[in-house]
């Protein structure tokens, strides 16, 4: 039996319909990340939690993953273990610096240079010595809509290791 043209309608819409559901919102953006040479084992990620609007709370769930690095032997330190990664995080709008600057340092001449816009939102924060961290960081967001956020992952205070950037667009707020 040939199923009727109103059933083959119906499975079309049905699909049509779940495609929609399923795909991401055309605004949604995803992290962008890239590993100092030497480092590709590192991953660093964000995304933004909920629909946050201009003015309001917004949290940033930062995840990520970093291998050992083994300390050599030192008969003058023999109790020497692994120094932690370190992350830092930064929220620009997109009108000031529409990209993540190539290393932290440069990051931190843009607080400097533009200190009421671009801001450091999670300093030094601990990673532990290797594999998978989870971080959530949550922050006032000003009356910018379109902003960056700039995330970096350092070993021993001096090593770039992995920078991450993601895009976002806040909602407007609310108007009373």
């Amino acid at each position: 039996m040939k199923p009727s043209r109103t059933h083959a309608v119906s499975a079309f819409a049905g699909a049509a319909l779940a495609a929609a559901l399923l795909a991401p919102p055309a605004h949604a953006y995803t992290s962008t990340s890239k590993a100092q040479p030497g480092y590709e084992t590192s991953k660093l990620a964000m995304v933004v939690k909920g629909k946050p609007r201009q003015n309001a709370i917004v949290t940033l769930e930062v995840t990520g993953f970093n291998q050992l690095f083994p300390v050599p032997l030192d008969p003058d330190f023999p109790d020497r273990t692994p120094l932690d990664f370190t992350l830092d995080v930064y929220v620009q709008p997109r009108s000031i610096y529409s990209t993540c600057a190539a290393d932290i340092d440069a990051q931190n001449d843009r607080v400097i240079n533009f200190p009421t816009k671009v801001k450091n939102i999670a300093g030094n924060v601990n990673e532990g010595p290797s594999g998978a961290f989870r971080h959530t960081i949550k922050y006032r967001a000003g009356s910018a809509r379109k902003i960056m956020f700039c995330a970096y992952t350092r070993y021993s205070a001096t090593d770039d290791i992995i920078r991450s950037s993601l895009k976002h667009d806040l909602r407007k707020r609310l108007t009373s």
